[in-house]
């Protein structure tokens, strides 16, 4: 018997989607997170809510999506988990992501859909 993994890859070749017609879509729902992120962020000077962001990565066999700051901005991990020294957590980006996780999934079907009307 075949793991669900297995089982999702061959419906998706099915499809007939590319790889990139797959990463377009992965990107489609991961906007949906990174957009309610930005909305959550705490905002002093506004460099922490403008470097949130979105990267699509191909690593082999996986589509990864990582939605989050980038190293430009030390103090994100102390917003988001808090400190011992007293900085409470924000969760921005963990509330985004629990919030927004089955409107991220409905663009991700609602992008599927589109690439298959414009292939048919």
């Amino acid at each position: 018997m075949a793991s669900n993994a297995a089982q999702v890859a061959a419906r998706i070749r099915g499809f007939g989607w590319t790889r990139d017609d797959l990463k377009n879509m992965l990107q489609a729902g991961a906007l949906q997170i990174e957009g309610e992120a930005k909305q959550r962020a705490p905002y002093q000077t506004g460099s922490l809510k403008r470097d949130i962001g979105t990267e699509v990565r191909d690593e082999g066999s996986k589509l990864k999506a990582k939605i989050g700051n980038s190293t430009a901005i030390p103090y994100a991990p102390h917003q988001e988990f808090g400190t011992s020294r007293g900085v409470k957590p924000k969760a921005y980006l963990r509330g985004a992501l629990r919030d927004k996780a089955d409107e991220a999934v409905r663009d991700i079907a609602k992008a599927g859909k589109a690439i298959l009307r414009a292939k048919a």
